[in-house]
């Protein structure tokens, strides 16, 4: 890794643009909720709740048939997630060797251990999440324990990168409420706050690649983005499973960064 820059990421601001304001999750309808649901501020006011790949409730039964879920147990991954940013990288080339990586909604660690073998040991690897990751092992992994959208957040991720980042990586999903379209607008909501995140923190050419449910608010979620990330791609890796609603939209930062 190089020295410091002096590069200052950007916090979240107190307000977001309210088309980004998301709505408060209704109940959990997952038998055992205090497992599978978490929350982090998007605001001063508002709320979403996310799911975690840790969760033990209705799909585990399905995950145990599947092909993707077993290998990662072979393979020590903490989660079947992994060979989706495998896959995702083989065909965007992501990662280089001493890279500087973000991982947003980091939890349970799989998408950090992919990256860590990525970029190295002369890279940095950078994830956050409001739950707490057991320790893996990898000396140039660090985990934030913090809310994403906290103004504090930015500071103790300068810290860690000293510098800006290569690479920001969104696997976040909102809670699923079993509303299609109320599903699809806080996927969206969620992936406009961390694309404008991704949007400030991101070096020149650095990309921001983030999972969304699809619908059919996704053309003015790309285009929201554009003023960030120009053209972004949508990917659907092979190992995402069957039914599923999930995409990735990939982009490059476009442009010259804005200043913190």
């Amino acid at each position: 890794m190089g020295s410091s820059t002096g590069w200052s990421p950007s916090p979240a601001p107190a307000s977001w643009p309210a088309a980004w304001a998301p709505k408060i999750a209704g109940s959990c309808t997952f038998p055992a909720a205090p497992i599978c649901c978490r929350w982090i501020s998007i605001d001063r006011s508002s709320k979403i709740a996310l799911r975690t790949f840790s969760k033990r409730c209705c799909d585990v039964a399905y995950q145990r048939k599947d092909r993707f879920y077993q290998r990662a147990k072979q393979e020590g991954y903490r989660s079947r997630a992994a060979y989706k940013l495998e896959q995702l990288d083989r065909r965007l080339r992501l990662f280089a060797p001493g890279q500087r990586v973000v991982d947003l909604g980091c939890a349970p660690g799989g998408w950090l251990q992919v990256a860590a073998r990525a970029v190295g040991r002369k890279g940095r690897v950078v994830g956050i999440d409001i739950e707490e990751v057991a320790p893996l092992g990898l000396e140039q992994v660090r985990v934030l324990r913090a809310d994403i959208f906290d103004a504090a957040t930015a500071g103790r991720l300068r810290e860690l990168l000293e510098g800006p980042p290569d690479v920001v990586l969104s696997d976040m999903a909102p809670h699923t409420c079993g509303d299609r379209d109320a599903d699809h607008s806080r996927s969206v909501e969620l992936v406009a706050a961390a694309g404008r995140l991704a949007g400030d923190w991101l070096r020149p050419g650095g990309w921001f690649v983030a999972k969304v449910f699809e619908g059919g608010a996704i053309n003015d979620l790309v285009q929201e983005l554009g003023e960030w990330f120009g053209e972004l791609r949508r990917i659907r890796p092979e190992a995402t499973r069957d039914g599923s609603r999930e995409l990735y939209l990939a982009g490059r930062r476009a442009g010259s960064r804005r200043s913190p």
